[in-house]
């Protein structure tokens, strides 16, 4: 009987550890939505995202605004651009340095402290990050209730310079893993 249980916990362990390690992966060509073939045995997500009436969905932009002139010394300023959300408000988007990229500073209001943001080039394709991953975390300094505050670098590459884009900002829900109040923030590379 002890045995028996044993194994059953085993089984049960196992499957929540894999469930929580779920994610999906993208192959090495920049612009790629498609799983890669290094682990066939993770499906990818089959099922489309979640979509709120009250949010933009994907494709949209609010208010068709596209952030242009970011790349002038000390960034733009999209306070007044209103930018934002119930998770999200996008405030500055400078140059880096060095490099083709840039940095988003804003405020952020979600569990924990926890958002993602993905750079899509013109044709709604994930640009990977020099990570290779698509997706870049984003933490704030405070979590939900309070608005947190919080910096992150996007880069791309040299060949989208001058090209269209759209950083899409999203939180994830803690009750199915799918994408919420996702805020896409079209912007000229």
């Amino acid at each position: 009987m002890r045995k028996t249980i044993r194994i059953l916990f085993s089984f049960v362990l196992a499957g929540a550890l894999l469930g929580c390690t779920h994610k999906e992966t993208y192959s090495g060509q920049v612009g790629s939505d498609q799983p890669s073939q290094q682990n066939p045995q993770q499906p990818s997500q089959s099922k489309p995202p979640s979509q709120d009436p009250q949010q933009p969905s994907q494709s949209q932009s609010l208010n068709n605004k596209v952030v242009q002139g970011w790349k002038a010394p000390g960034g733009k300023n999209l306070a007044n651009m209103n930018f934002q959300n119930d998770a999200y408000q996008i405030l500055q988007i400078a140059p880096l340095a060095h490099g083709t990229g840039f940095t988003v500073a804003g405020k952020l209001r979600a569990f924990e402290a926890v958002g993602a943001v993905v750079l899509k080039d013109q044709s709604g394709l994930a640009v990977l990050q020099p990570s290779g991953q698509a997706e870049i975390v984003i933490h704030a300094d405070h979590g939900a209730p309070n608005w947190g505050n919080f910096t992150v670098v996007v880069n791309y590459p040299v060949t989208l310079s001058g090209a269209q884009g759209t950083l899409e900002f999203y939180v994830h829900s803690a009750k199915d893993g799918s994408k919420i109040n996702i805020l896409p923030v079209p912007i000229s590379l």
